[in-house]
């Protein structure tokens, strides 16, 4: 019997100002605010590319993308 081995991930190229690369598991991506860089419960999209935790929002005066859209 032959066991597979297990594939290693090509290598993500992270900026310079991060002391460590953001973890890109499922649960981390779901969860990451891009405000404060670290992993959130409350995070939510803000726009098309960014989430944002609710001190985050709160801070910045920032809404939601679904509320967003529903005030239009």
């Amino acid at each position: 019997m032959v066991k597979r081995r297990r594939q290693v991930p090509p290598a993500v190229k992270v900026e310079k100002t991060f002391a460590f690369p953001p973890c890109l598991c499922s649960r981390c991506t779901a969860g990451w605010c891009h405000f404060h860089k670290g992993p959130s419960g409350t995070a939510a999209m803000v726009d098309e590319h960014r989430r944002a935790c609710a001190p985050c929002r709160e801070q910045r005066g920032l809404a939601p993308l679904h509320e967003a859209r529903a005030r239009d």
